[in-house]
């Protein structure tokens, strides 16, 4: 039970409120604090930030310099030290104008606060737009936006608008790793197969060193199709990407002509007057690069990567606080876009090794919801690091039961003098009330029920807040935040903070609890409930369709995990990561170019920020031997076939399905991913399948046979139900035609030249120039597979009818015709 003491409030008439559900619990909670508070916080964080990059740029450049193993070894320790003492700034996405500590992208079109988020909507970017919001970025119902404070409670009343997620903090988590993943087979096979055709994305913090040989041909010229520093602001003839997809696009992009005109400048210039991007000495983001695509060319072909011969498309993303540390998660999403669509129609694997340590961690963070919904696309593949959040003594579990108390307990050592956040996930079906004791002198105490929001004062100028929200809007699952801010000079009380869970609705009674890296090697969750070896995988790793990598870290027969890669399930349950590679290897080291002595071209170091590149070049080389029809379903299934599980136990909670090997993923027919749900004894998985069940109760539901983006139609009618749930839909009454982008903004019907409605039936047209795609057929939620009907239409012989109708109980309640026609 929580311990007895003195619950302090800032004022006498401060009460615990009903929270704002549509908010994540770190918005709500800036949006409470005082304008000098806030300034107060960024420039703390920013400080902070900024003194521990100093101490990681020294440090590198120290470790690079060492002659001896020995001291190598020393600096690296030193290095793992500084990279220890990194934290999630509380304000990450916060903005405000003229702030000397918090430098407002020059893209945002605001003179007041604003937030970059996502936006989880059922409405167009025209209507997110009248609402107040700058909208970048739409995949799906996932939208990536600047969003003006002022703006935020007009977003929130409206019944098209779902949740808004404030931009999370993400960061970076050969020559024998080659050979041992069989990589090396497939290059030197008849023809080679090294990625040629394919494009190879990167997206990281740091610089890609463009001057490096890996990335040139033999003749000299870049194999860099396009680069994009969000770190930029555009000067003299300089432009931000256009045509990629990005409402708001931003930054600097150079395609291969600039560069190769900066590599080509006249002698007697120096570097970067063209291409404003390079420069600094071992970045993280070359390595990565050099690890997926590199070719060997700068030392005779002994550090070969993974896919030499496929083209690169390199992001930079942008950096909220200048440290090269952290990135917003909004500006990754952009990145996915922006890569997929400058890569067209050649297969393209992206590669992001950054991470997260909260969220959901069962795919529904708005990123991960993104990143899945731009792999609904034949020749898309993403991958991902698993994180290095193992062994960090950051994940807790356990159960709650009826009536009963849970006391989680979470330790500070004295010295942890970062902000903190907890989060607890727990079925939607569970009722927790919550009440935390802090080690204060007297106690401090803060209980909360379901649906509220309360908050206290501290020693110090401190607070702690905690927030219960039932029905997160992203899975329907409940969390329970715990946000502690701390005063200008003072540390987290130290101590045991007692976190009691009581259950007064319990079906399931499971939960799992998470605290940020922020004060790591200073807080941990106690015993019974620390849970090591299992549910730590980071932030977007959880995505359902992207391909998770873990780390191992030797070369030996059968593998040895290192012991921080970060280890699954996820937490609804699925098997991850997919993958492991080595994540030890010798990468190239980016040089700077205006140095008298620009230094070595290689450098070795370890991670799953390296085996996730190594895993992402050798999908490249699938997709060079698959071809770019080829799914990420269908790689993941080769992957897995394919992986080495010699002195392993399948599936793993590290390893997933094995350890990467690749000889022979090239060979034989392409592996069917055939995944159904058999609801009946009967259902043989033969399609279609017939029987009462799929009438009845139906598990695959047709989310919309046509989705309608219409806010004023959401908020005069209220939110179209879920297809499966719907007794009256309002779309049969409407009458609208729509033409050209605007059929695809408010549909999601893409191909189409015009739409017209009417009396319940889309009548479509389009030309043969352009295929016509709708993707209509999802799960319902709580059946953890995602799936989609794509619907081609004949228009060469006369209209074409398509119903897809809603049946419940055997009974017609819904349902819009589509007609397909030869567009005029």
């Amino acid at each position: 039970m929580p311990r007895k003491g003195i619950r302090r409030r800032a004022s006498s008439v401060e009460r615990p409120r009903l929270n704002r559900p549509k908010l994540d619990a770190r918005l709500e909670i800036l949006l409470s604090l005082p304008a000098d508070r806030i300034s107060a916080l960024m420039q703390e964080e920013g400080r902070r930030l900024r003194e521990i990059t100093r101490e990681i740029q020294a440090t590198r450049t120290a470790l690079d310099a060492e002659e001896t193993e020995a001291r190598r070894v020393h600096a690296r320790e030193q290095l793992r030290s500084a990279e220890d003492r990194l934290f999630a700034p509380l304000s990450t996405g916060l903005h405000v104008p003229d702030d000397p500590s918090s430098p407002a992208p020059p893209f945002a079109k605001f003179k007041e606060p604003f937030v970059s988020a996502f936006i989880l909507s059922d409405a167009s970017a025209a209507d997110l737009t009248d609402l107040g919001a700058q909208v970048r970025s739409r995949v799906g119902d996932v939208f990536t936006a600047f969003i003006p404070v002022s703006a935020i409670p007009r977003l929130e009343a409206s019944a098209a608008v779902r949740y808004i997620e404030l931009a999370r903090p993400i960061s970076p988590a050969l020559n024998q790793a080659v050979p041992y993943v069989q990589i090396d087979t497939l290059h030197n096979a008849t023809p080679a197969i090294t990625g040629a055709g394919v494009v190879v994305g990167i997206i990281d913090l740091e610089v890609l060193d463009v001057y490096h040989l890996d990335f040139r041909t033999a003749t000299g010229a870049t194999r860099v199709l396009y680069l994009w520093d969000q770190t930029l602001t555009p000067q003299g003839t300089e432009k931000a990407p256009v045509g990629t997809g990005l409402a708001s696009p931003f930054g600097v992009e150079y395609d291969q002509a600039a560069i190769n005109a900066e590599l080509n400048h006249p002698a007697g210039t120096a570097a970067y007057l063209i291409v404003r991007h390079g420069g600094a000495v071992s970045s993280h983001g070359t390595s990565v690069a050099g690890i997926a695509a590199g070719n060997g060319l700068a030392q005779g072909g002994t550090f070969v990567g993974a896919a030499p011969g496929a083209d690169i498309i390199y992001v930079r993303l942008r950096e909220p606080v200048v440290t090269a540390i952290f990135a917003d998660s909004t500006d990754m999403a952009d990145a996915f876009q922006y890569i997929f669509s400058r890569a067209g129609t050649k297969g393209c694997v992206v590669n992001l090794s950054a991470t997260d340590d909260l969220g959901p961690h069962d795919g529904t963070a708005l990123g991960e919801q993104f990143i899945d919904a731009l792999l609904e696309t034949p020749g898309r593949v993403v991958t991902l690091a698993a994180g290095n959040s193992n062994n960090q003594q950051s994940h807790a579990s356990g159960a709650v039961a009826q009536g009963a108390v849970t006391n989680l307990v979470l330790s500070y050592a004295a010295g942890a003098t970062q902000n903190d956040t907890v989060e607890i996930w727990y079925d939607g079906h569970d009722r927790f009330t919550v009440t935390v004791t802090v080690p204060t002198s007297p106690t401090t105490v803060v209980s909360v029920s379901p649906g509220m929001t309360d908050s206290s004062p501290m020693p110090g100028g401190s607070s702690v807040f905690v927030r219960s929200i039932v029905g997160d809007a992203r899975n329907h699952d409940n969390v329970i935040s715990i946000i502690i801010t701390l005063g200008a000079g003072q540390a987290v009380p130290a101590g045991n903070w007692t976190i009691a869970l009581t259950g007064t609705t319990v079906i399931n009674g499971t939960f799992h609890a998470w605290v940020d890296r922020n004060n790591r090697l200073q807080s941990s969750w106690q015993l019974p409930h620390r849970q090591e070896n299992q549910f730590t995988l980071g932030t977007p790793a959880t995505a359902r369709r992207a391909i998770a990598v873990g780390n191992h870290n030797t070369v030996a027969p059968t593998p040895d995990l290192d012991q921080f890669s970060g280890r699954g399930p996820s937490r609804d349950g699925r098997i991850e990561p997919e993958i492991a590679a080595v994540g030890i290897m010798t990468a190239p080291r980016s040089r700077d170019m205006n140095a008298a002595v620009p230094g070595a071209f290689y450098a070795a170091g370890s991670g799953t920020s390296r085996a996730a590149p190594l895993v992402a070049g050798a999908c490249a080389l699938l997709l060079e031997c698959r071809g770019a029809t080829a799914t990420w379903a269908n790689l993941k299934q080769i992957l897995e076939d394919t992986a080495d599980t010699t002195g392993l136990v399948i599936p793993s909670l590290g390893f997933g399905f094995g350890s990467l090997r690749v000889a022979n993923a090239c060979a034989g027919a392409m592996p069917v991913t055939d995944a159904w749900l058999r609801d009946d004894a009967t259902d043989t998985g033969s399609e279609p399948f017939t029987g009462p069940v799929a009438w009845m109760s139906p598990d695959i539901e047709v989310l919309e046979a046509l989705p309608w983006r219409d806010r004023q139609l959401i908020e005069r009618h209220g939110a179209r139900a879920p297809y499966g749930l719907r007794t009256h839909d309002s779309l049969r009454t409407l009458k609208a035609v729509l033409k050209g982008h605007d059929v695809e903004e408010r549909t999601d019907v893409f191909g189409a030249t015009t739409l017209e409605l009417h009396d319940g039936v889309a009548r479509i047209r389009a030309t043969a120039e352009r295929p016509l795609v709708l993707t209509s057929l999802r799960l319902l939620e709580g059946v953890r597979m995602p799936a989609r009907l794509h619907v081609r239409a004949r228009i060469d012989a006369g209209p074409r009818f398509v119903h897809v109708a809603q049946y419940s109980g055997g009974q017609l309640i819904g349902g819009v015709s589509l007609e397909f026609g030869r567009g005029r």
